[in-house]
Formats: structure tokens, sequence, C-alpha cells
């Protein structure tokens, strides 16, 4: 994908926030950098317990289940640091559950700011849903909630706190629901839970507001079941069936098993319409996959994640060889039938609701100081400088440059006040500033005078780009921005200064202010177009509370797989028809499921009315 890009600053100050970070590397354990508090430091209160290994739990109809939301403490390299947990676990407990079951869990909230358990995926009455503050008031420090829950679709689900929770997520609190129905899946030797997520290491959460609403926070380091050394062993010839959620802030995980047959047989709320095989599997946060593998051969194969390893599958000796099951295509189409019968219907009828997803930027708040910076009709800025700074000695000779042209801006004095020249460079023959003669070797790399450059270092590349211009950005051509490229931009954008938007284009409503009413049992058709001319056009995981849907049409094409389900990727430029099933009475969200987005606004609320 081309991915336009509008450049919006160069940031002259954001470069000593970027480079002063490291909070959580092994050779640094104080902050160095006092505008944010970072909660991923040094915790030296003894009495905090340490992170504590999974349980998975059985509960029964009727079952009550005590949930407590706490500090933790964690080991990383050589020091202990904070975390937050469901009952002392990161994931939290594994909750196995009959389908139909009604179960009560009794929460309490032991951390040392309000939170709310939102039950993800679950279909039941609206009031224990802990979408706070729609559903109920966020929990104070030392309060408690009773959650009455129930089970009425099998498949995997998830529980995680739906206040701040691009901070309480991000640091640990989410777990697994995991619903059965005798005879629904295939027969197995193995079942295993799956959370894939990322975390941020150097971290730097402001306790009362949140950064990275741009793109949102990729982590640094991928994990499975919260560990970045995770190990599962199956036996040869035997299947395994994953239960895999995607709960990281931001990130998009597009999974292979490399050595692995791959088989889907079901996602979000129950199975897929036809059992298919596959090469990976792409979850876009809070998306679900069921998955079975099959290893033929004994040894020890990578699970990845764009081709970069973060755990290992070891295949024991074994005398098993079910290939034979393995390789059975089961059809669901029984799940799916009342939608395949009116699916022309459904298809080529008109949109009941049109949705857009969009961000806008205020781009002087984002700077700081508007004085030098003019925002055209394009919503492109002009400023005084041509490059953002890096950090490194390419970036500070380009720095001097620029000082030496516009002595007034901001970061210049030490550079007005010194009285050597800038050192010059020969290329061509021609004396040259070190930005021209880095560009000029750019074009011809193979010339001589290049090698004695000094070498740039990939912040100055990723950095080194012109104001007031589009830039194509070279991404992938799926539309999904698989990491962070923007550092310092990113960071420094918040809810002050970012806003995104979910829009109903019929209405022009934005956000809160959309009013959608329904009665129980409508099956609504919506379309929803993800702004490929937006600020920052990026993926969006779309997520509809109380409620499932499947998916019509991508970008007009029909479905030829149905599976409900209650999350859809929408990457940059696309378009979903989805078919949703209004069958739960209450007052619902809808939002954005990247952490920073929802706190950036980009949710909106809608009623289905009982229909008695």
């Amino acid at each position: 994908m081309n991915r336009k890009f509008i450049i919006i600053g160069g940031m002259l100050g954001v470069i000593a926030i970027a480079i002063g970070f490291g909070l959580m590397s092994n050779n640094q354990s104080e902050l160095t950098n006092p505008v944010y508090v970072n909660d991923l430091t040094l915790l030296t209160d003894e009495s905090v317990d340490e992170v504590k290994p999974t349980e998975v739990i059985q509960l029964q109809d009727g079952d009550t289940l005590d949930l407590v939301a706490s500090i933790v403490k964690q080991k990383v390299g050589n020091r202990w640091v904070k975390r937050l947990a469901y009952n002392g676990q990161i994931p939290g407990p594994v909750l196995k559950v009959d389908k139909g079951a009604k179960v009560t869990v009794n929460f309490t909230n032991n951390l040392d700011m309000e939170t709310a358990l939102h039950s993800h995926g679950l279909r039941g009455d609206w009031k224990m849903d802990g979408a706070a503050p729609l559903s109920q008031d966020p929990i104070p420090v030392g309060g408690t909630f009773t959650y009455k829950l129930e089970f009425p679709d099998t498949g995997v689900f998830w529980y995680h706190p739906h206040v701040r929770e691009d901070y309480q997520q991000e640091m640990g609190l989410y777990g697994n629901f995991i619903v059965f129905e005798d005879g629904y899946w295939n027969e197995v030797d193995q079942e295993e839970y799956l959370i894939v997520d990322d975390i941020l290491e150097n971290g730097d959460f402001k306790r009362d507001s949140v950064s990275h609403t741009l793109m949102g926070r990729f982590g640094d380091k991928l994990l499975i079941n919260d560990t970045d050394d995770y190990q599962l062993e199956i036996n040869q010839g035997e299947i395994t069936r994953l239960f895999v959620t995607n709960v990281a802030n931001t990130r998009t995980f597009k999974l292979a098993f490399p050595g692995a047959e791959v088989k889907l047989v079901g996602g979000d709320l129950g199975r897929v319409e036809q059992e298919v095989m596959l090469d990976d599997i792409t979850l876009g946060t809070a998306e679900r996959s069921i998955i079975e593998v099959y290893y033929p051969k004994a040894g020890t194969y990578d699970i990845e994640h764009r081709g970069q390893k973060f755990g290992e599958v070891v295949v024991l000796e074994g005398n098993n060889d079910r290939l034979d099951d393995f390789k059975v295509m089961r059809s669901n189409s029984q799940d799916y039938a009342s939608i395949r019968n009116n699916f022309a219907q459904y298809l080529d009828g008109p949109a009941d609701k049109n949705l857009n997803l969009t961000m806008e930027m205020d781009m002087a708040a984002m700077m700081g100081d508007s004085s030098d910076m003019n925002v055209n009709t394009n919503n492109e800025v002009e400023m005084g400088m041509e490059n953002m700074m890096g950090g490194d000695a390419a970036s500070d000779e380009a720095m001097r440059e620029h000082c030496q042209m516009m002595p007034e801006m901001p970061g210049c004095e030490p550079y007005v006040n010194e009285k050597p020249e800038a050192k010059t460079y020969t290329v061509m023959g021609m004396q040259m500033t070190l930005g021209q003669a880095i560009e000029h070797c750019e074009m011809m790399p193979g010339m001589s005078e290049c090698a004695d450059l000094p070498k740039q270092s990939d912040q100055m590349k990723m950095n080194d780009m012109k104001m007031g211009v589009e830039v194509e950005h070279e991404g992938d051509e799926d539309g999904i921005e698989w990491e962070d490229e923007m550092a310092e931009m990113n960071l420094l954008s918040n809810t002050d200064n970012v806003q995104w938007i979910v829009e109903d284009t019929d209405t022009g409503a934005q956000n809160g202010n959309i009013d959608w009413s329904f009665n129980q049992g409508d099956m609504v058709k919506v379309n929803i177009t993800n702004d490929a001319d937006s600020m920052h056009p990026m993926q969006h995981p779309f997520h509809f509370h109380g409620q499932r849907f499947v998916v019509l049409s991508r970008n007009g094409e029909a479905n030829d797989n149905l599976q409900w389900k209650d999350t859809v990727l929408i990457p940059t430029g696309q378009s979903v028809e989805l078919l949703i099933d209004m069958s739960t009475p209450g007052k619902w969200m809808a939002h954005c499921h990247i952490a920073e987005h929802i706190e950036a606004d980009m949710m909106m609320t809608f009623e289905v009315k009982d229909e008695n």
C-alpha cells in the first residue's frame, strides 16, 4: 500500500523526549524524563505479591467466582516492576463454562485507580456489560461489583477493563472465557489457550492523560501468555486445538506455525461455515481464532508473527497418525442456514446504516507552539524547517544548518552561539553540508566520497521527511499498519490534539452524538468504510457490544465463508458490510478496539429495545 501520510511537524522539542526513553531497559532503573509518569518501574514494596501462573477454572451453572484486580510485581531482568493482574495472574484465569450456563462474578477493585470488568463478546444483560460509564459507574478503589453473566454462545471470549484500558490492559488485565458445548468441536488430543500481546517496555504512561492516540501503543516485545519465551509441547501426529486471542492495545498479529498443517475451525462466536486450511492467521485487536494444528514430524518449531519468532512448539516423538482425521474439512452450514437462505436479499439491498472511520488532529496543539506553523487548506503543515531531526551526529549537523538560516527557532541557542563553522563535505567536487551530501549519496550510492560520510541512523532516515507535502509511505499492500514507524509524533499525540471519529454519514452525527435505535430481533445491515483520505489512515478493529454479526462482504465482494463475530478488522481504504443480529436488548457501545483510539473518542452508542 502506498499509504499517504501528511507530515505534521518537525517537533524539534520532541527529540529530547524521544531519546530519553529507556525506562525499563536492564541498564536503567529511574525515570529519565520527568514529563511522564512510568508505571513500568521498580517496585520496592515487599508486601506486593509476585505474579502467579494462570489457572484453568471450570465453572458450572450457578457457580460464583471471586475475581480481584490488584497490583502485582514481576521480575524483568534483575528488577521487580509493577504489573496489574486478575487474581494475581497474567493472563487472568482461563474460565471454562458450558453453553447456557449462568455464573456470578464477585469483582473487587484493589487497584490504585477505578476500573470495571467488560466481558467481551457475551450476549446478556446490558447492565452486566461493564462498559463504564454507560452500563455502570466505574468501580472505585476498594469497591466491589457483582456481575451476573450469561453464556448463550459457544466460542472464545475474553474479559478486560473498560476504564483506561490503554493503561490497565497494557499492564496485564486480561483473561479468557472458553464456552463449550458437547459434540460441537472436532475430536482433538489436546487444547491450549494462547493470548498474543505486546508490551512497550520503554513505557511512558501519564496517569491523567492518554498518549499514543495517533497510531496506538505498539509494544516493543511480543508475548504469548505474557512471556517472550513461550513453549508448547505436543505429540507428533496428534491434533491440537488452539484458542487464540489478540489482546494487544494496537498491534494486528499475522500468526504462522511453520512445519504444521493449520486448519481454521472457528472464531469469536462459534464455528466457521466451512473449515479451511490456512498458511497464516491475521488477528486484529480483540479478534479471536480457533485453529487446529498437526505436526507430522518431531522437532522444535517456531511460532511467528510476520516471520519473527516469539514462541516455539516442541513436538515429541509419537506413534499417532491422525492426519486423515485432521484433513476432514467439516461443513457447519446449519449454523448459518437462515442467513444463507436470504443472503442475496441482504447483500443486494441497501445498507440500513452507514459509518465512516476517520480522524481530526489539532496540529498546533501537538506542536505546542503555532507561531512558526501554518496549516493550509489541505491540512498540510508548512513549517520553517525542512526536516525532522534525529538524535545522532548527522541530525546535529542538519540542525546546525537550519539554525544558521533560522536562528530564532526553538532549540537553536547552542548552535547560534557556536563559533566554529559547520563542517562541509566534498562530493562530486562540490562543497556540501552533511544533509546535502547524504542526499546526493542516496541518489548515487556508489561514489567513493560517500564512504567517508557519518553513518545516517535509522532514526534519521525515518525522520528526514519534507514538511508541507504529502509523503508516500511505502507500506504493506493489505492496508494494515503492522508496526509504529513514527515514534516521536505518536508519542506527542494525546486526547487533547487527536480525535478519532466514527461518523454516521447519513446524518453527519459523530461519536457520542450518534443516535441509533432498533427493536430486538432486527437484522440490521451496516456498511463501515475506513477512510483512506484520513489525515492518518490505518486499520480499525471495530467492536459491537452485546450483539453478533456476520461479514456479508468486503469491498463489495461477497463473503463465501460466514462466521459469527463481534469484532471486525477493517484495513485502510476498505469497506465492510455487516449483518448485525440485534438480539440482545439494552444500551450498548460500538467502537474501534485500539485502546488509545477509544480514549480519543472513537466510540458510539446504540439501543436495542425489548420487543415486549
